[in-house]
């Protein structure tokens, strides 16, 4: 079984947007029982939302300044008399 198979994996590659996936390759580095195991794997998994921009300092600033979005975050309010 692929259990019985250790792997020494590389990171994780890019995002390939026509797939939406990224990759990485495993070298084998230890069969377990005398498993029959392949010398190099390789697996993908699906991209994370969006690729990131902009740094986290960036974002941070943003956030605490309250320039996280273009719209203006108040609106205009009409008070009745009571």
């Amino acid at each position: 079984p692929l259990a019985d198979c250790k792997y020494r994996f590389s990171s994780w590659g890019e995002c390939d947007p026509t797939s939406g996936s990224r990759t990485r390759t495993g070298t084998l580095k230890k069969a377990l029982y005398d498993a029959e195991c392949q010398q190099a794997i390789s697996v993908s998994k699906p991209c994370a939302g969006k690729p990131q921009t902009r740094s986290k300092g960036e974002r941070r600033m943003e956030i605490r300044f309250g320039m996280f979005s273009t719209q203006k975050l108040c609106c205009n309010t009409v008070w009745a008399d009571l």
